[in-house]
C-alpha cells in the first residue's frame, strides 16, 4: 500500500502509540533502554490511517539503535487543531548539520544496514495524513521528535 492510496480516517493515536512501544520493548529491553509513555491514554483522536504505527515504530527503533542512551520518553500533548506526539531520548542527539537531512530520501548514517529509506517515508505519510514530523534537541540531550498530526474534527455526531 502506498502512502498515498491510504485512506486517511479517525483513528485512536494513544492506542497506535501504545502498541508501537510495545512492538519494540523486547529490542529496547536488550539494549538496557527504559521507555516509558507520559500520557494518559485516553484514546485521542487524530486524522491518520493504518500505516501510522509503522510510522512511530521507525521512530521509536532508530531511536533505540541510533541514541546510545538509556532512555526514551514518549508523550502526547493536544491544541485546538492538533495532537502532538514527542519521542525523546537522552543519547547522543543529531547534529545539527544533519537535522534536516535525516528526512532526505537515502540519507542513513549507517550504509552497511540502512538504505536510507526510513525516515523520508515517515516524514512522506504524516504529509499525507496533513501531519508533519520535526527534529530538535531534547532537554533530555539527545534527539526529540515532534509528531503533529490533525485533531479529529467534531461533527454533530460526535460532538
Amino acid at each position: 500500500m502506498k502512502a498515498q492510496e491510504e485512506e486517511k480516517t479517525q483513528v485512536d493515536i494513544d492506542r497506535i502509540a501504545k502498541n508501537a512501544i510495545e512492538k519494540v520493548k523486547p529490542r529496547a529491553t536488550e539494549k538496557n533502554i527504559d521507555i516509558t509513555l507520559q500520557t494518559d491514554l485516553t484514546g485521542q483522536k487524530a486524522i491518520a490511517g493504518e500505516l501510522l504505527e509503522q510510522a512511530f515504530t521507525n521512530i521509536l527503533e532508530n531511536a533505540i539503535q541510533h541514541s546510545e542512551g538509556d532512555k526514551i520518553q514518549v508523550e502526547r500533548k493536544t491544541t485546538d487543531k492538533n495532537v502532538v506526539y514527542t519521542i525523546e531520548d537522552n543519547g547522543k542527539g543529531i547534529p545539527d548539520s544533519q537535522k534536516e537531512l535525516i528526512f532526505d530520501r537515502k540519507f542513513t548514517t549507517d550504509s552497511g544496514r540502512g538504505t536510507g529509506l526510513g525516515l523520508f517515508l515517515v516524514k512522506t505519510l504524516l504529509k499525507t495524513y496533513g501531519g508533519d514530523i520535526e527534529v530538535t534537541d531534547s532537554k533530555l540531550g539527545g534527539a526529540e521528535f515532534n509528531i503533529t498530526l490533525q485533531k479529529q474534527r467534531k461533527t454533530k455526531n460526535n460532538n
